[in-house]
């Protein structure tokens, strides 16, 4: 019996959106997997003891993207085949935290990014420790990619451990292959260095036929959070900014700037608040954009069916190469309530091979490092079919940097902000970075005065 405390609305833009169409398509399932074997059948819950005791849990997802019948799909679903004697109830993602905690309701699992995590765990201090069950349960840490473990543990500012990683949204370079051939130029291939991919977009951005075609969009928010250089823009013990002191966010911005400064490349830029949104969007509708450096899950934005398009991994700087971007993992998060024991059972079991290849074929990209696991990806997902899915892990994760875990405020989101006065010509550079200083700062005060 799966219950439900709030009704959802359905939103369309969601990471899972293409992955529950493409779920109803029979395809036949590829074997793959070491000693003979298929990944699915390699599975089990990694030794957790089973359990027999009934328990009501909830489950709290950020995510517009997590809607009800999401929800039945893939996680209530699973974990009451499992355990069939759990009750998973189901909080819609429009739920203010505030209200559920005055009205007991603290779920006992969250499906959260790094930052969704700053606004719900790290803002009502909910996190919880999860290290004594791993250890109880003798839980392999191995199976994971490195980088996702050590990113959550970094979250904790001491090396505690908050939860379990699901699965990644890397960035990618995603390329409009009809401007490509229009233009006769060879697409973007793996493993491109950003002056290449900066050439390139020279190349790309002109105007044919009184069409004005931009070479390259980003939403850039994100390529500042996730940024390859592993900096942080809060220092984990003061909690003091960091933007304007550090040497290498000057380089970062600066690499990004130069691609709205080619000349024509800012046609029909909207300039706004939503950190490169507008860019996504604009390669979706506009078909005049021919790169665009964007998360993974964007593919499953309503008109990129519309687009003829393909990816490749996202461009890397020369002195670095094959170091992509953090890998912002989406996380399974355990709250400190009487059901944590139980709660880690269920995580256990949507984290086990089973329930990971079957998610992986459907578009969402494991964090397990299996290769034989991974080779599934997108496997039953049709707006995949054909595509450059080797992107996904063709660079390796850059480290992600220590959090200061008494803070939640975003500060990459105020970064952007002041970026976009730069790309319009409103400030340079070292006084964007200050700003963000000051902004950043004074939401800190603001926060700790609460």
């Amino acid at each position: 019996m799966i219950k439900r405390l709030h009704e959802s609305l359905e939103f369309p833009n969601g990471w899972w959106k293409g992955a529950l169409a493409s779920a109803a398509i029979t395809v036949l399932l590829l074997g793959c997997g070491g000693e003979g074997k298929t990944p699915e059948a390699k599975g089990a819950d990694q030794g957790v003891a089973e359990s027999n005791e009934p328990a009501e849990l909830s489950f709290y997802a950020a995510s517009t993207s997590m809607t009800k019948p999401l929800f039945d799909e893939k996680i209530g679903k699973p974990v009451q085949q499992k355990y069939p004697h759990y009750t998973v109830q189901y909080i819609a993602p429009n739920s203010k935290i505030s209200d559920l905690i005055a009205t007991g309701t603290v779920p006992d699992i969250y499906w959260l990014t790094l930052t969704e995590m700053r606004s719900t765990l790290l803002q009502y201090r909910l996190q919880s420790d999860i290290s004594d069950l791993i250890a109880k349960n003798k839980y392999d840490l191995s199976r994971f990619d490195p980088a996702a473990v050590q990113t959550i543990k970094n979250v904790s500012g001491d090396g505690k451990l908050f939860g379990l990683p699901d699965s990644f949204n890397p960035i990618v370079l995603f390329y409009n292959k009809d401007i490509f051939d229009r233009f006769g130029v060879p697409y973007p291939v793996n493993g491109m260095t950003w002056d290449a991919v900066y050439e390139l977009s020279r190349k790309m951005t002109r105007t044919e036929s009184g069409v004005s075609y931009r070479g390259m969009g980003m939403f850039y928010r994100l390529v500042f959070n996730g940024n390859q250089l592993s900096l942080p823009l809060i220092d984990t013990v003061s909690a003091k900014p960091l933007a304007s002191a550090t040497p290498g966010w000057k380089r970062i911005l600066d690499n990004v700037k130069r691609f709205y400064e080619i000349e024509g490349n800012l046609s029909g830029f909207k300039p706004g608040t939503d950190g490169g949104n507008s860019d996504l969007n604009a390669f979706l509708t506009e078909n005049t954009m021919a790169m665009l450096m964007s998360p993974l899950s964007s593919y499953n934005r309503d008109g990129f069916q519309k687009v003829n398009w393909d990816m490749v991994s996202a461009p890397t700087f020369a002195d670095m190469p094959q170091t992509g971007f953090q890998a912002e993992p989406r996380i399974y998060f355990i709250s400190g309530g009487k059901n944590r024991e139980q709660a880690f059972k269920a995580v256990a079991h949507l984290l086990s091979d089973e329930v990971q290849v079957k998610n992986n074929k459907e578009g969402q990209l494991t964090s397990l490092k299996d290769t034989e696991v991974r080779k599934t990806f997108g496997q039953q997902t049709a707006a995949l079919s054909g595509k450059n899915t080797s992107a996904v892990y063709f660079n390796q994760f850059a480290p992600t940097p220590a959090l200061n875990s008494a803070v939640s405020t975003d500060p990459a989101t105020i970064l952007a902000r002041e970026f976009n006065d730069v790309i319009i010509g409103k400030q340079d550079v070292n006084t964007a970075l200050r700003n963000t200083d000051e902004k950043v700062k004074k939401a800190i005060e603001e926060e700790a005065a609460k």
